[in-house]
């Protein structure tokens, strides 16, 4: 831990004493004007404009962060039986306002998820860190903002005793009305009477709201309060709701590949229309290839609303994805607003001259939940380190790719890959990719390509590319994934589409780096083997 009160000798000067920076600067209106004080051993600083009392402590974000890294152990001084106590009376103080999925934010020991669930409910823990003793097999061990939980996720949040931890309330509450769907439930120290003189502790507890400005600073962050109670008198607790709040809707093209392209305009374009998020439909021609869902319901600016049946015919999606002359309209389909640059892409465009006016945004965080993981680790378990693979043989990958790039040249490069990594090779599709070429190739292989078509849901998919060694086949959604997550991707393009567009799809950053484009009628079995084997060994 970094000591800032050491004294450093310069040749100038025998002695300079580093100042102690002050954690907190400011207070949650803005203002750093404050009247210095001192309550129950606590240096306090009071607001000038707006009266809130929080705490002066003399750190840096960085040391507050290693405080709480080991708060479990070296400053919580309660036990699992105490917490699992405290959650059953909890839970009895809540009522019928505990069911659907619910989030208990700095869960901590995960007391009150297991007797969330122990009911029935689906519950959920978030913590900075684990706890060595107690339950934490639904907890997301990360900062609530890095975890990006889709919008409108949960039923339900509850807020035990954490909100005066936090550094920064506003935006904190902020992220909370984002997640939640439908309840909110805070439980706030009551600092000012006899009974709370208790809470006022060195470091942990840094803003000291009475009722008043918790209320304010709670309604201002768009919730409604419905009821505030005292279990006991050193407690508030404030029932809140989250009213429903009307979003832009967005009209994406269907296709997974497609839908991203769009998002990574979709956020400057929601900025530029003052909003934090928006709720997006797919398009779908009646085929029975709904995609994207998974995909957007994992993206923090978005809320997936559905799915809008189209016809191929429609103006906007000839001109957006046929023609590729525009990219952006209004009204369409129901929809505020029509979202495709794909059509602009195919045609060779640049990122910067695709509705120039808006940023382009590759970095996009995309949530990843408990099961998803749990997922890949089972199938890591059962098959090891593995590789990914994609090789349709319908539509234009039958007609163009396989006419230059034939499945006996790619299995033979997939059994050289084999051969020198040991990994098994995962080859993934929707179902209808189902009783293809994978098929063909898991049965010829006798055990190291696994055909994985149609068995796994998009966002267990995207969960595998993370996993993975590296990413080979043609390209579509799914493999395209691998240069967006930053895994090594050998995508193999054919004529079919500008080589430009080979380029444009994924990210600057990855192209030559971790994501390579090679034609078909470029490569044999010995060239897409080796040129593979280079970028993940």
């Amino acid at each position: 831990m970094i000591d800032f009160s050491t004294t450093i000798a310069t040749p100038v000067v025998t002695h300079v004493v580093v100042p102690l920076q002050e954690l907190l600067e400011n207070c949650v209106c803005g203002s750093s004007k404050s009247k210095p004080g001192r309550i129950n051993g606590i240096k306090t600083a009071e607001c000038r404009a707006c009266g809130v009392i929080r705490q002066r402590v003399q750190m840096s974000p960085a040391q507050h962060s290693e405080f709480y890294r080991n708060y479990h152990t070296n400053a919580y001084i309660h036990n699992y039986a105490h917490d699992s106590n405290v959650a059953w009376l909890r839970i009895a103080e809540y009522k019928d306002k505990v069911k659907g999925r619910t989030l208990d934010v700095g869960c901590g020991s995960g007391a009150f998820v297991q007797a969330c669930r122990t009911t029935g409910v689906e519950a959920y823990g978030q913590d900075i860190q684990s706890s060595p003793h107690g339950y934490n097999d639904q907890t997301y061990l990360d900062k609530l903002e890095n975890i990006h939980f889709p919008t409108e996720h949960f039923d339900l949040v509850t807020v035990h005793d954490v909100l005066e931890h936090v550094l920064d309330p506003v935006a904190f509450l902020k992220e909370l009305f984002r997640i939640t769907k439908n309840h909110l439930i805070i439980d706030f120290p009551n600092y000012f009477i006899k009974a709370g003189k208790h809470h006022w502790k060195k470091v942990e507890h840094l803003w000291m709201f009475r009722k008043e400005q918790l209320i304010k600073l709670i309604e201002d962050a768009k919730f409604d309060i419905q009821e505030i109670h005292k279990p006991i008198p050193s407690k508030l607790v404030i029932y809140a709701t989250r009213p429903e709040v009307k979003q832009p809707s967005i009209l994406l093209p269907g296709g997974i590949g497609d839908a991203y392209w769009s998002m990574v305009k979709a956020k400057s374009f929601l900025e530029l229309l003052g909003c934090d998020w928006g709720d997006f439909w797919i398009t779908e021609f009646g085929d029975g290839r709904q995609r994207g869902k998974g995909l957007i319901e994992k993206i923090p600016f978005a809320k997936f609303a559905g799915y809008k049946l189209c016809t191929l015919s429609y103006t906007e999606h000839v001109e957006a994805c046929i023609k590729g002359t525009r990219s952006l309209f209004r009204d369409v389909n129901g929809c505020d607003y029509y979202l495709a640059v794909n059509g602009e892409l195919e045609r060779g465009k640049l990122w910067s001259e695709i509705l120039p006016h808006l940023e382009t945004n590759w970095d996009i965080s995309l949530f990843e939940s408990l099961a998803e993981r749990q997922y890949a680790r089972s199938i890591h378990e059962s098959f090891g380190d593995f590789i990914l693979g994609f090789f349709p043989d319908h539509g234009m990958y039958k007609t163009d790719w396989l006419v230059e790039l034939s499945p006996d040249q790619i299995f033979r490069a997939l059994k050289r890959i084999h051969k020198r990594t040991g990994k098994r090779i995962l080859l993934l599709g929707a179902d209808w990719d189902k009783d293809s070429l994978h098929a063909e190739f898991a049965a010829q292989s006798k055990g190291f390509i696994i055909d994985w078509a149609g068995k796994t849901t998009l966002p267990q998919m995207i969960g595998l590319v993370r996993r993975s060694t590296g990413v080979i086949g043609f390209p579509a959604g799914n493999t395209m994934m691998g240069p967006i997550l930053g895994i090594p991707t050998l995508l193999i393009w054919h004529k079919y589409f500008r080589k430009e567009f080979w380029q444009n799809v994924c990210p600057p950053d990855s192209r030559n780096n971790w994501y390579k484009a090679v034609d078909t009628a470029e490569m044999n079995h010995i060239k897409l083997a080796k040129t593979f084997l280079d970028m993940i060994i």
